[in-house]
């Protein structure tokens, strides 16, 4: 039996895709909040009419185009046998040493750099090859398409690694971020350019789909191993069929965990069920519509292996989820929390306008919950909170001050309160909170910070607002740590020094809510 972390390649190269992957996410969350090109996404729309019919231009298509997937072979999973509960905690260990060395090696390493270059080629070769196939190109523009998609995804891996480099402040990381933009939107141009206008939305629609279709290379595979094909027909079926449920997303009557928890934050989830728990079920039911749908579109034989791939894709992911080091803080009292920092009021108040502040909205998209931003004729930055179901949405800023550390975080030492000037009609619950440098998702390898912080995410257990404009203050002191989010074994201190973000909560389970937000500031 092979080990799971015998051979040093595969796991760096694993490791990459996970370090990578999860700080994608948050990129591509910055890269929505950058102003839209409008006039250019007509000019385009111009150049391919069909576009306009499906609504999709390059503009509003690129964002599903900047995060670098792993592109793993879904039949490459090893087996590994069961593990004691020893040896399970020894490999989880193992697991999230190595994660926080990778990462490391993500800043520094010029050779990691190389070796995302290199995965980026195999990951387009692999995605690409049937829609090249499909359209019949040419084998010289196919090889200048591969390169202009390997060049715009390595345009995403270049701008991770460079914002890794805590030497760059907030001015710097800006220009980062659009010069990587302006030229993923050329790169766009030019594959618009070769493809002509009814093979680019043909482009644009199997762009769509890539993800249902990395899904189903594993079950292509197997067919391939038992000598069965599988028609474009039927695989085109399959691939829609999957899309379709995957937008559906899962109701709380076909998962009974979602029932149960739902409407709970994910601090709140914490003994109750972890986000391992909560995708394996989803998995689970998605697993459940593609065989009903694959019933009408498969021969027996093609069906029988459909359901042995998805069987084999359950228990892989359940053993992955397994061997995930865990973060979860030994004791649920998070009430116990500290402000640092030194006493007094700051010299300069850490401010937000937040018509014109950088932002960045979150929420339970799975459960139904999102928050839309838009600018008021006040000046004033206005949130549509769809929170009737899931666990809410809500808005981070990321404030400036004129005292701020190497990464952008800020010095907000002497601060006390949280205040902020927000309109909303009376009773809708808000739940305010601060991010240090270094919080990331609550499983990341390595929460260190700016100026000592380490990484932790705070909370408040909320207020009920007052109808029309009010001023709220939160004293830091009544934040409790954030179970489901950032570091759950730090000091339990709110590191003033080095604040990265000033959130705020809409939970779920409460009346849909249109707020107008003027100013948050730490005082």
């Amino acid at each position: 039996m092979r080990r799971l972390f015998s051979i040093l390649p595969a796991l760096a190269a694993m490791a990459l895709v996970i370090v990578y992957s999860l700080q994608a996410v948050e990129l591509g969350k910055v890269h929505a909040q950058l102003d839209q090109r409008e006039q250019h996404q007509k000019e385009l729309a111009t150049r391919s009419p069909r576009n306009v019919h499906h609504g999709k231009t390059v503009a509003s298509h690129r964002k599903n185009m900047t995060q670098v997937s792993s592109g793993g072979d879904s039949n490459g999973n090893q087996q590994v046998g069961s593990f004691t509960s020893s040896s399970s905690n020894a490999v989880r260990a193992k697991v999230a040493a190595f994660l926080k060395e990778m990462q490391q090696r993500l800043q520094n390493d010029p050779a990691v750099r190389r070796l995302a270059h290199a995965q980026t080629a195999k990951m387009v070769n692999k995605d690409y090859a049937d829609l090249f196939k499909y359209l019949k190109i040419s084998p010289a523009d196919a090889d200048k398409l591969s390169q202009l998609l390997q060049g715009k995804y390595n345009l995403d891996v270049d701008l991770f690694l460079d914002l890794s480099n805590s030497g760059y402040n907030n001015a710097q990381r800006q220009a980062l971020i659009r010069d990587a933009r302006e030229a993923r939107f050329r790169i766009e141009e030019q594959i618009a350019a070769i493809l002509g206008t009814e093979d680019y939305t043909t482009y644009l629609d199997y762009v769509d789909t890539i993800p249902q279709r990395r899904e189903l290379a594993g079950y292509k595979d197997k067919l391939f191993a038992a000598g069965i094909d599988l028609t474009w027909d039927q695989e085109d079926k399959l691939i829609r069929a999957m899309r379709e449920n995957s937008q559906r997303g899962v109701t709380e009557e076909e998962n009974p965990l979602l029932a149960e928890i739902g409407h709970l934050l994910p601090e709140e989830r914490v003994g109750k069920a972890t986000p391992e728990d909560i995708y394996l079920e989803q998995m689970k039911v998605q697993h459940e519509r593609l065989l009903a749908d694959a019933k009408s579109v498969l021969t027996d034989d093609q069906y029988r292996l459909l359901q042995d791939y998805v069987t084999d894709q359950e228990k892989s992911s359940k053993l992955w989820a397994d061997l995930m080091p865990s973060n979860e803080t030994e004791s649920n009292d998070r009430a116990t929390v500290k402000v640092g920092g030194s006493q007094g009021t700051p010299a300069q108040p850490v401010s937000v306008i937040a018509a014109t502040a950088a932002q960045v909205t979150w929420g339970d998209d799975a459960g139904g919950s999102s928050a839309k931003i838009y600018k008021t004729d006040g000046n004033t930055l206005g949130i549509h909170a769809e929170v009737s179901s899931g666990w809410g949405s809500g808005i981070t800023f990321w404030p400036t001050g004129s005292a701020q550390n190497d990464d952008g975080s800020v010095n907000a030492s002497g601060a006390q309160e949280i205040v902020a000037r927000i309109k909303a009609p009376a009773g809708v619950t808000l739940r305010f909170g601060l991010l240090e440098s270094g919080s990331g998702w609550s499983g990341a390898p390595d929460f260190t910070g700016a100026a000592g912080a380490d990484g932790e995410a705070f909370r408040h257990e909320g207020i009920q607002t007052q109808d029309g404009w009010q001023t709220y203050t939160i004293p830091l002191s009544q934040l409790k740590l954030n179970g489901g989010y950032g570091n759950q074994k730090g000091n339990r201190t709110i590191d003033v020094q080095a604040i990265k973000g000033i959130e705020i909560l809409i939970p779920g389970g409460q009346p849909n809510a249109d707020l107008e937000i003027d100013s948050v500031r730490l005082q």
